[in-house]
């Protein structure tokens, strides 16, 4: 029987409710709210805070330690020219993948609260700066990016696994746990947020001004 570290299974409890939450948000809130602006913002709110908020509080009252420490300016240089590395090979991507004569930048607030700073922004800190971090500190580098991206992977499937077929689900399923992957090997090379949020903001962006995402 394995045994976890008590951290450890306190991530996992955190990432279990912010599935649990993000589930009852998409099942009962979201279809009484339709497709409206208003759905926008709450739907943004949410998201943000379901992340965010447990993300401040483990390194608050938990770790008892700064949020800096945990994004770490000091190797700010070097994650930036990583950061830029993997946005040119996200927007490489979506340049031969997707159609660019369909580009509209976004300008709605929920957007960008959403989609392009708030998520990935509140995601990089609690997915890659946390749960990455302390999984490194414990195991091999492989199983502790596998686990981190899986967890990613688990909190983005309640907006699909309700709305979507069985067989639709699993190209988004392998396109997020593949970003997780990137975005660890990112952290992990640079040890600073920056390093996967430049890269991952850049995706998100472009998943809105290509209407992939809406």
């Amino acid at each position: 029987m394995i045994t976890l570290p008590k951290n450890i299974k306190i991530l996992l409890i955190i990432t279990l409710v912010q599935c649990l939450l993000w589930s009852v948000y998409i099942v009962f809130l979201k279809p009484q709210l339709g497709n409206t602006s208003i759905e926008a913002v709450v739907r943004s709110i949410i998201r943000v805070s379901i992340v965010g908020i447990p993300a401040l509080l483990y390194i608050r009252f938990y770790e008892k330690k700064r949020i800096k420490d945990y994004i770490n300016k000091n190797n700010l240089e070097v994650a930036l020219k990583w950061g830029l590395l993997g946005s040119i090979i996200i927007f490489l991507f979506f340049l031969f993948s997707t159609h660019f004569t369909n580009f509209k930048f976004p300008l709605d607030f929920p957007a960008w609260m959403n989609w392009i700073i708030g998520s990935p922004l509140t995601e990089e800190l609690y997915f890659r700066c946390i749960v990455l971090k302390e999984l490194l500190k414990r195991y091999n580098p492989l199983v502790s990016v596998i686990v981190s991206s899986s967890l990613f992977l688990a909190f983005h499937m309640p907006q699909w696994i309700f709305t979507m077929h069985v067989g639709e689900i699993i190209i988004p399923a392998l396109t997020i746990f593949a970003y997780g992957l990137g975005f660890s090997f990112l952290w992990i090379k640079t040890k600073s947020i920056f390093g996967a949020l430049l890269p991952h903001s850049l995706n998100n962006f472009l998943y809105m001004a290509t209407s992939l995402v809406r």
